[in-house]
């Protein structure tokens, strides 16, 4: 066993405490459990009526005794020594030191400090402790609003078992009657099955109409409940089945939301348009969203990520999308005519000048203007 499970054990053991030995405080915030298993140890013990005297009503007052007038003296009344207790008073006298010092040893130092000036009363040691762990009639009533805040709220989670639901009710419930607030079978029971999950609805719409809801305690109920669990959760199962949503098809997905959004505009437009004309703005954004997209960017080595970790390498830009009911038209490329050369020494075409039969006279310009030749 490990050390702080050895720990563990010990705490335990002193929290629960045994027949000689008063239950320990050892957690602060369970004073309320603390202080019934104590009450419990007390009443359980030889003198424990008068015990429970002390910590209530304070400790016992000295008797007194009358002593008779002589005749020299008049009659008077003193306290009584310990030798004259009878046994009765003696009890009493015994149960304030053992209600003391029961208390003394169920509180650790961290706490018995706060009350040690009163260790002497074993009453003022028991209400000073009621009010540093309580708190004053402020708390107590924040408390009880809590407590009965925490009934009103109760709500089974999604997919908690039955039992769970029910411990923790009762938790709630128990809480109540710690404040003094009671609450009657019929509502306890209405409660409990009003809180219950929507997979219930046919048992608990059954056990409202039983003439016996009214007078069934709530264990009785949450017994008879039992035997409908295995039902209910096989129900539930089908049903989670059955709604179960599919795996879409993304592509799909985007398409219709883009058409019921191009449907949406045109419905608020004053035009009139088709079905045909709304299908076609629809297919015109989807082609707009798949270009912008799947398009090349610069600076990262042309390629586009998804959202996964594979990488998506770059398609052919997506062509916009063409109606069917529109005839498309088709622009046949224009045939490239052959280009034809002219002579540069006569000027004409179909040969070239090497190839040019009339012969060229060299400077007749200036043989004519010399009137030579």
């Amino acid at each position: 066993m490990s050390l702080q499970a050895q720990v563990y054990k010990n705490d335990l053991m002193m929290s629960l405490g045994s027949d000689t030995r008063p239950p320990v405080l050892i957690n602060e915030n369970e004073f309320e459990q603390w202080q019934d298993r104590f009450i419990n140890f007390i009443e359980r013990q030889p003198n424990g009526d008068n015990m429970m005297k002390s910590l209530t009503e304070g400790p016992m007052e000295r008797p007194m005794k009358v002593i008779p007038a002589t005749a020299t003296t008049l009659a008077s009344t003193v306290k009584k020594s310990l030798r004259e207790y009878d046994a009765d008073e003696l009890l009493r006298y015994q149960a304030d030191s053992q209600a003391k010092s029961n208390l003394i040893l169920a509180l650790p130092n961290s706490i018995y400090n706060r009350i040690a000036c009163f260790k002497q009363n074993p009453m003022l040691m028991w209400t000073q402790l009621e009010k540093i762990m309580l708190g004053t009639v402020v708390s107590t009533q924040l408390r009880q609003t809590r407590y009965m805040n925490n009934v009103e709220e109760f709500k089974a989670k999604d997919g908690e078992s039955l039992k769970n639901v029910f411990d923790i009710f009762w938790v709630v419930i128990n809480d109540l009657y710690k404040i003094k607030v009671t609450k009657t079978e019929l509502e306890a029971n209405l409660k409990f099955l009003n809180a219950l999950q929507p997979e219930w609805t046919k048992s608990c719409h059954r056990m409202r109409n039983d003439v016996r809801i009214s007078t069934m305690p709530i264990q009785e109920l949450y017994e008879i409940l039992m035997t409908d669990e295995s039902m209910v959760l096989e129900k539930k199962a089908k049903l989670d089945k059955k709604n179960k949503p599919k795996s879409v098809d993304p592509i799909a997905l985007l398409a219709s939301q883009l058409a019921e959004q191009a449907l949406s505009e045109s419905a608020f437009d004053d035009s009139t348009e088709d079905d045909g004309e709304a299908l076609e703005k629809a297919m015109i954004l989807l082609s707009q969203h798949y270009q912008k997209k799947f398009q090349r960017r610069t600076g990262s080595n042309n390629l586009r990520f998804t959202s996964g970790s594979k990488k998506v390498e770059p398609s052919a830009p997506s062509k916009a999308y063409t109606p069917k009911y529109e005839p498309v038209k088709v622009v046949e490329p224009k045939k490239e005519e052959k280009k034809v050369m002219n002579c540069f020494n006569c000027g004409k075409s179909g040969h070239i000048a090497k190839d040019c039969i009339v012969k060229v006279v060299k400077d007749s310009f200036l043989q004519k203007e010399d009137g030579t030749g």
